[in-house]
């Protein structure tokens, strides 16, 4: 049974770049099935976004320049959409995982998350062997301000227990 290990409490952190979003989760399954779940489309379509969000739309290729676009929407279908995209820069199975990260808004307005340096913003995910669990440090860098890092924070937080739902529904179900 795959189960989340630690403090809910504990897992979003600014850094002292206002700029910077840090996330840590430790989970009881192995880097692969957790590296796996990043980088796999049905995966990606079960456990993506908030809890009030699902992807029913994902488009992956995954390798370095390779693309993703990942449609999201509210599961009440109550307001309008968001598409995040961007492109692979490092995919090291199992341990790292790094992409850019920008959004689209489907009523065409520009996304204030993507006004910062360059434009996009840039994730990278660690895999770490902890035995019997993986700890996963994701970084979330270049959010233009610290209000876009704390929405991109609570958003995270949000989807790890999504994540943690989806890991744990897999090794029940293999």
């Amino acid at each position: 049974m795959v189960k989340l290990l630690e403090r809910p409490e504990a897992l979003a952190s600014s850094t002292p770049d206002a700029a910077t979003l840090r996330i840590s989760r430790t989970f009881a399954a192995t880097r692969e099935q957790v590296f796996d779940a990043f980088t796999q489309a049905d995966a990606i379509r079960a456990w993506w976004g908030p809890e009030d969000y699902c992807a029913p739309e994902v488009h992956m290729d995954v390798r370095p320049g390779g693309c993703f676009r990942f449609r999201m929407q509210p599961l009440s279908g109550d307001a309008t959409g968001a598409t995040m995209c961007g492109t692979y820069q490092e995919v090291d199975r199992p341990a790292r995982l790094s992409f850019t990260f920008s959004w689209e808004y489907e009523d065409g307005r520009e996304a204030e998350e993507n006004l910062g340096p360059g434009g996009e913003m840039l994730v990278t995910v660690d895999f770490l062997d902890r035995g019997a669990a993986t700890e996963m440090v994701l970084v979330h860098e270049r959010n233009p301000s610290q209000q876009a890092r704390d929405d991109h924070g609570r958003g995270w937080t949000s989807s790890m227990v999504c994540l943690a739902a989806y890991l744990r529904a897999s090794a029940n179900n293999p």
